[in-house]
């Protein structure tokens, strides 16, 4: 049986042919692919966690950036216990005062509070009731990516012999999580590859063609990964695409290989040669792939629409290891098929069969031909009726509960939950930008008093943190008088305490809720904070 003849030959039957003359070189060009992306893999990447910019309160955090009491993303929570000693002891506050002084040198540490030092009102936020345990806070300058960046270095500088030193906050639970996914990534790549080759075996009941999907795979796989790296040098990746691509990129790659190595295997099995075979393979195969390939590409690529948003890189990286994939079907699978020629089929195992073209897979797609609708509509209830609980589904962030329960982060949140329960309740950033001048003049002072009184009666807030409210119990008058008064005549830890608050013409208040509000309760809060948005 020979190849059909073509005045014009496809551009598929022409691309076999040119692989069929060059197939050395095709194999050498992967192997230059693979050891660039090995490199790539080397070099590692600067990969971040899911984030949305643009949005209303990425605004909010950069108003309240100069504010040490700003955004709590880049802030840790550090808590520093000792049995022997009690909070009240003066060795205890100058050595965490020492600890703290050396951490506030460092070039990534924008600011640190903490009671040492600090009014009594203010410090009682920080000394927890057991008289062994005190917490201080350490933000961190750059954005989420930059303070994961800089967090190991952090905390090697918090370390000290003299107390246990418990860390937490999104910046530790960023960095947890991110070793935690490079972790199951290695694990889900080390089970996948050994399964996916157990039932390549039972498709093709040889060795050396069941391993040729994994060839692609790992090839599609790796190469995906180096470009995520790459591309995360110069704009933000989020660590999921790692495992989006992962995913997407061993299934499509695998796929399109059993369609091309079957096709190959069937045409030979049928009387043509190796270079007809191919050629006929990539006509029909080969085609199917290329547009398979093209239209999850275009699918995947509609998520490049959500700017700011991580799921941007995830379909940036989606597309990239499919379009990997795409490539190697077509140009590496078919030089290894042009080198192996009838080949292929060596390796054959002892339960492996005559190839046939009967059998259950055959009578079931007949019976399904012959009777569409007695399998259509079955079919399409099932997956209504899989479909229903959607409707009742409500999305929520990652938190520290996706951690492993003996991470240090989600220890540290368990820890700082027992002990200062104010400063573990979930929080709220409300920034109040005025038009320009002092934040803190006695009408501002009094307007931002009214507002965090009525923020303070919303249902599900449990208080409410701002430069007027350091002192419990004040009044409209009292806080008006003092923020009229000259600094020097305010004492000095109150100042630096209200400073926490307050940068320029913008004032920060924190609204603290419910430790664990729900996703309706935080929509409704977050609705009602926008509809009191005046201030004065």
């Amino acid at each position: 049986m020979s190849e059909p003849t073509s005045a014009s030959p496809s551009l598929f039957a022409r691309l076999a042919r040119g692989v069929y003359r060059h197939w050395g070189w095709v194999l050498g060009g992967g192997g230059v692919l693979l050891a660039l992306a090995v490199y790539g893999l080397l070099q590692g990447g600067h990969l971040t966690t899911g984030t949305i910019d643009g949005i209303e309160s990425s605004r909010a955090e950069a108003l309240a950036r100069g504010a040490a009491a700003g955004s709590m993303d880049q802030t840790l929570a550090v808590i520093f216990h000792r049995d022997d000693w009690t909070t009240d002891d003066p060795r205890f506050t100058q050595a965490v005062g020492s600890v703290l002084e050396r951490v506030q040198r460092l070039p990534e540490v924008e600011a640190v509070v903490s009671p040492v030092g600090a009014p009594e009102a203010f410090r009682a936020r920080f000394v927890s009731k057991t008289g062994h345990d005190l917490l201080a806070l350490v933000r961190l300058k750059g954005g989420e990516r930059e303070a994961t960046a800089a967090f190991p270095a952090v905390r090697a500088a918090l370390e000290d012999p003299r107390f246990q030193t418990t860390l937490t906050g999104k910046v530790a639970f960023v960095h947890a999580l991110n070793e935690l996914l490079e972790h199951d990534l290695l694990r889900a790549e080390l089970l996948s590859f050994p399964l996916a080759l157990l039932v390549l075996l039972w498709v093709f009941r040889t060795v050396v063609a069941a391993m040729l999907p994994l060839v692609v795979g790992g090839l599609a796989v790796l190469c995906g990964v180096a470009g995520v790296l790459l591309l995360s040098r110069y704009t933000n990746m989020a660590q999921y695409t790692l495992n989006v691509v992962s995913l997407i990129g061993l299934g499509v790659a695998i796929d399109y290989s059993l369609f091309i190595v079957s096709r190959f295997r069937s045409e030979l099995a049928d009387g043509l040669t190796t270079q007809e075979a191919l050629a006929r393979t990539l006509d029909t195969a080969g085609r199917a792939v290329a547009f398979s390939g093209l239209a999850v590409t275009v699918g995947l690529s509609g998520l490049l629409f959500f700017r700011g948003s991580y799921l941007s890189a995830m379909g940036l990286g989606g597309a990239l290891v499919v379009a990997f994939a795409v490539l190697f079907a077509l140009t590496v699978l078919p030089a290894l098929l042009a080198w192996l020629g009838p080949r292929v089929d060596r390796g054959k195992l002892p339960f492996a069969h005559p190839n046939r073209r009967g059998g259950a897979w055959h009578a079931l797609a007949t019976w399904v031909m012959r009777h569409p609708w007695w399998v259509l509509l079955p079919t399409l209830a099932l997956l209504l009726a899989m479909g229903l609980p959607f409707r009742r589904l409500e999305l929520a962030a990652t938190d520290i509960t996706a951690l492993p329960e003996h991470t240090e982060a989600r220890q540290g949140a368990r820890t700082l939950a027992r002990l200062f329960p104010r400063e573990a309740a979930t929080r709220v950033l409300v920034a109040v930008e005025f038009p320009s001048g002092d934040a803190f003049t006695p009408e501002r002072a009094g307007a931002l008093f009214d507002a965090s009184r009525r923020i303070a009666s919303l249902p599900g807030v449990v208080g409410v943190e701002s430069a007027v409210d350091l002192v419990p119990g004040m009044d409209r008058a009292t806080v008006q008088q003092m923020a009229g008064a000259p600094p020097r005549a305010v004492p000095p830890e109150l100042r630096a305490a209200r400073a926490a608050y307050l940068t320029g013409s913008v004032a920060v208040l924190q609204v603290l809720t419910s430790s664990a509000p729900s996703s309706r309760e935080a929509r409704d809060l977050v609705r009602a904070l926008r509809e009191d948005r005046a201030v004065g």
